[in-house]
């Protein structure tokens, strides 16, 4: 008996542990991620957060794909190389938006630059078309977007500068303070699949100041609305699973801006291995009341399902080579839990109609 106690124990213990992110689960140059985007999202709870917490998103439904591709400085316009490169850069993003700043001034064709090593990940600057001329912009201090090793309460600020003259035009300066928290961790449920993530909130104010010649010595300063980046980070996996965006009104109240998650296909995703234990693959489906086990060794598993109360619900052996398939299951959250004496592979399983 007590051996069977102990057994149940450390499995329970498994299912519930936390992860841990380092500079090694985000990009790498050459890598590409398929991000599905909601751009008028309704009925979005980012409040809802804790330890060992269950996000269900698997009812999202966005109509707009994009992919994010990272490079290696040396692959982006030359006329960057100067200010980033192999050197000073780990990572180059080309950011899908452009805006403006003030009267007169036009900022597009974005790409940001990133440096990385095992205490945090930054951003150094950007180039942009600024009023359609490429330009440089190297942040005076950067801003650190994580400080690693990301865990659970895990709270830092940071403080980001720049500023730049536009050669005939003025000139614009931006100052920018970010501060994040790991407020919680545990299991997203996004479409099409499931992950153990860690939740980062990062608060951002942001404001810009411009002087412009072109018109007479014009100078403002113009404040941005309060962002709110709300985070999901799995192992291994380069960009947030899911990631929601708002902004503060004047009263302070949130109002979600956008929603993006990763579109995943079993068959290419980047950490599906990651994901799955090194001899077993799962792939689950949320509102499909089954789930498929393939078993990647000769190696004997026995299969079990638990409910959130701890009942065991099903008990089965796999065979190596073999594919099992749970069908029929009602409704709710479970603890899929495949061993031997070897291995132990655990996840947590959503069931809805």
């Amino acid at each position: 008996m007590k051996k069977y106690f102990w057994l149940f124990s450390l499995l329970i213990h498994q299912v519930f542990a936390q992860i841990t992110i380092v500079r090694s689960d985000l990009p790498s140059p050459n890598e590409i991620f398929t991000v599905r985007f909601i751009n008028q999202p309704f009925g979005i709870n980012f409040n809802q957060t804790g330890q060992n917490y269950v996000w269900n998103y698997s009812n999202l439904n966005a109509l707009i794909t994009r992919n994010d591709t990272f490079y290696s400085p040396w692959q982006t316009p030359p006329v960057y190389w100067l200010f980033f490169n192999g050197f000073n850069t780990s990572v180059a993003q080309k950011m899908p938006n452009s805006f403006n700043i003030g009267p007169l001034l036009t900022v597009s064709e974005i790409y940001n630059f990133y440096f990385a090593n095992s205490s945090r990940y930054e951003l150094t600057g950007f180039g942009a078309l600024i009023n359609n001329i490429p330009t440089p912009v190297k942040h005076d201090t950067n801003d650190v977007i994580y400080r690693f090793p990301l865990t659970y309460n895990k709270k830092d600020t940071s403080y980001s500068t720049f500023d730049i003259n536009i050669p005939g035009i003025g000139y614009w300066k931006n100052n920018q303070r970010r501060y994040n928290h790991v407020d919680g961790w545990g299991t997203l449920y996004i479409p099409n699949d499931t992950f153990e993530v860690l939740r980062v909130k990062s608060q951002i104010f942001n404001s810009d100041s411009v002087y412009l010649d072109t018109l007479g010595g014009f100078s403002g300063r113009f404040p941005r609305p309060k962002q709110t980046e709300y985070k999901f980070l799995t192992k291994n996996g380069g960009i947030p699973v899911l990631q929601i965006l708002t902004q503060s009104n004047q009263l302070g109240i949130e109002n979600v801006v956008s929603v993006e998650y990763l579109k995943v296909d079993p068959a290419t995703y980047r950490f599906s291995h990651s994901l799955n234990n090194p001899h077993i693959i799962i792939y689950h489906q949320p509102h499909q009341n089954q789930v498929w086990i393939k078993i990647l060794s000769e190696e004997k598993f026995e299969i079990t399902l638990y409910d959130l109360s701890g009942k065991l619900v099903f008990q089965d052996y796999l065979q190596g080579s073999d594919s099992y398939e749970l069908k029929n299951i009602p409704s709710g959250f479970y603890s899929l839990v495949i061993y031997n004496q070897n291995h132990t592979f655990t996840r947590k399983l959503l069931i809805s109609e």
